[in-house]
């Protein structure tokens, strides 16, 4: 509650307000003014009475307080301290917590170079084996550096892949191009390569449901280092795995790597001419849905670059084609589709559960919004939207990724 104790008056240019609050220290106003009192505002949570001069006493009732040789009024104006904090104007920042350290990364961690990468066991073994399925794939040639070529440039990514649980299931290192160092015309033409729209899975997975098919999964390793190249592309050496006796020499690709501009369609190419050799069609509506239907048997091949989903008909059909496929190129079986495209496949008595879970999650904590709560709307209802508000510029390139890597969320709907 608030009292006003008033002293004599005094002439003074300005009046100046003591404001006390319980547990900070003492807040100093001035205002000017010709002829004024000394105020001294006092902010107390116990309540006092007025008593005559000389004594000091606490009234429940009344609310006042008195003290020696000093009278109370409220008469006065009085002026608060209003503090206006970020929760009240619903601004919630979320804390980010900045740490460096000179000891090595947890093997939980991704690694983000090829010096830190040979130092851990479990990614030293998947840097080797990608490099060994490199060479074994005939992938590049060692030559000298020719003169008036553009060199493309490389480095590694290296990647955790989990389960929907989110538990650890392999460590993955992969070399990819520098794409972005390719000269159009020169070293890559075409780029575009398509692939499977989620409308045509979900039909595809309800055929397969109404008619009691199986489902297979596949994933095809180093998808795109099947596809042939048509182009001369020269690229350095990868980084951590220098020939000793030529250290100068350039690589020569001889088939399509992560990274490059064309790489894509020409693996979506290799696959396609296989698959149509092998009996099936292209369909109309979707060009990475490809249809078998011979002889009583019906087969459907959905294709998300190296993602494959089979279903059909005929079990012995099925597993002849996946045979032939592993022989054409190197295949993962993983049999039913529990994770798929970031969708997780969940059987029920009523069919089948698709849920996004685990990426969404994955979604929330890139973008460190893993402690965020559910609202029914984005933005705040009760803050006005201004153009400048004060506030710093927000990271273009984060926002458009957030949008992208979100509109996957919104196409399952």
């Amino acid at each position: 509650m608030h009292s006003i104790i008033s002293v004599q008056p005094q002439k003074h240019n300005s009046t100046q307000h003591v404001c006390i609050h319980n547990s900070h220290e003492p807040v100093i106003e001035s205002t000017h003014s010709t002829l004024e009192d000394q105020h001294v505002v006092v902010q107390t949570a116990m309540p006092t009475t007025q008593t005559s001069a000389g004594q000091t006493g606490n009234d429940p009732q009344t609310g006042n307080v008195s003290h020696p040789s000093i009278s109370t009024t409220s008469n006065h104006h009085t002026q608060q301290n209003i503090i206006v904090t970020r929760s009240k104007n619903n601004i919630f920042k979320p804390k980010t917590v900045f740490a460096a350290t000179k000891h090595d990364l947890k093997e939980n961690l991704e690694p983000s170079t090829i010096n830190q990468t040979l130092k851990i066991p479990q990614w030293r073994e998947a840097s080797f084996a990608e490099f060994d399925a490199l060479l074994n794939n005939g992938t590049w040639t060692l030559v000298p550096k020719p003169e008036n070529t553009n060199l493309v440039g490389c480095k590694w990514l290296f990647i955790i892949k989990r389960n929907p649980d989110g538990s650890v299931a392999r460590y993955k290192a992969r070399l990819v191009a520098k794409g972005f160092t390719q000269t159009p015309g020169l070293d890559f033409k075409e780029t575009f390569a398509p692939v499977v729209k989620p409308r045509t899975i979900k039909v595809v997975l309800t055929l397969a449901l109404n008619h009691g098919w199986s489902l297979h999964q596949m994933d095809v390793n180093n998808a795109f280092l099947q596809g042939n190249l048509t182009e001369d592309v020269y690229m350095q050496q990868p980084p951590g795995f220098v020939h000793t006796e030529y250290p100068t020499h350039v690589c020569k690709l001889r088939k399509a790597i992560y990274g490059l501009r064309q790489a894509p369609r020409t693996w979506h190419d290799s696959l396609k001419a296989f698959v149509v050799s092998y009996g099936f069609s292209t369909s109309l509506s979707d060009s990475s849905l490809f249809i078998y239907n011979r002889a009583g048997v019906q087969a459907f091949l959905l294709v998300y670059v190296d993602d494959l989903l089979l279903t059909g008909s005929n079990v012995i059909f099925l597993n002849q084609f996946m045979k032939e496929l592993s022989n054409k190129f190197s295949l993962k079986l993983l049999g039913f589709p529990h994770y798929f495209l970031g969708i997780e496949l969940i059987p029920t008595k009523e069919g089948l559960l698709l849920s996004q879970h685990g990426y969404i999650r994955e979604l929330l904590n890139k973008f460190h919004m893993s402690g965020a709560k559910s609202t029914a709307t984005p933005l705040c209802t009760t803050s006005p939207l201004k153009l400048n508000d004060g506030s710093a510029p927000a990271d273009s390139k984060m926002f458009r990724s957030l949008l992208i890597n979100g509109r996957s969320v919104f196409k399952w709907v």
